[in-house]
């Protein structure tokens, strides 16, 4: 099946792409590098001012995919909150756990977890 739309650029090329401009290359080298338009390139650009964004991370307080499926299991099974933290590796008693589930509930029409 054909791919509506217009394809954006992968991780790579985005960081190809502020690399090639930082280095005060033509938007037409630039193009040419990533197989794209040169007016493509610049929309880029442009859209963010001509600075390259910060890279992404992830807070050091956000549960990994994994602690939330662990917590997800442990409530399930009927553990408490700090049974299903330590279960996670999240010991500590108002951990993220505790908001996580305080979203959960308040967004299913439970009572909110205090």
């Amino acid at each position: 099946m054909a791919r509506m739309g217009r394809p954006g650029l992968s991780a790579e090329q985005k960081r190809e792409l502020w690399t090639r401009w930082k280095e005060d290359r033509s938007l037409s080298d630039i193009g040419r590098a990533l197989g794209k338009h040169a007016g493509s390139v610049f929309d880029i650009i442009l859209a963010k001012g001509g600075i390259a964004p910060p890279l992404r991370t992830r807070s050091g307080l956000s549960l990994r995919p994994e602690e939330r499926e662990e917590i997800s299991r442990g409530l399930m099974a009927g553990w408490s909150f700090h049974q299903s933290a330590a279960a996670a590796g999240q010991g500590e008693p108002y951990s993220p756990i505790l908001k996580l589930c305080r979203k959960a509930c308040m967004g299913h029409g439970n009572p909110p977890v205090s």
